[in-house]
């Protein structure tokens, strides 16, 4: 699977001082928001590691949910009375797993 390539979406960020999205090495990749990296890939162990970096703002979340979208993960990113959860019902935190090759949430 080549994440990387998936994530060509992104890019667009790519240019702007807010979100970017910048490739580790071959294989891994990050996604930036402000001074936050809110996802790394670890291929090695074969997670998504998702950090809000303590800010749970609406553009976070939609960020993290672009990543899994561009890269055709089934996991979603969502809000239930001011908490935050990894679909379908796992509560959030920073540094939280989300494994890449079953799809499923780790926690």
């Amino acid at each position: 699977m080549d994440m990387i390539n998936n994530l060509s979406k992104l890019n667009r960020y790519r240019n702007t001082t807010v979100t970017w999205q910048e490739d580790i090495d071959a294989v891994n990749f990050r996604v930036t928001l402000h001074e936050t990296c809110i996802v790394r890939s670890d291929i090695a162990r074969g997670v998504l590691v998702v950090n809000s970096g303590g800010y749970q703002t609406v553009t976070t979340k939609k960020r993290i949910n672009e990543v899994f979208k561009a890269i055709n993960l089934d996991a979603y990113l969502y809000q239930k009375d001011f908490v935050w959860y990894l679909d379908p019902s796992e509560t959030f935190y920073d540094g939280a797993t989300v494994r890449i090759h079953d799809r499923t949430i780790r926690t």
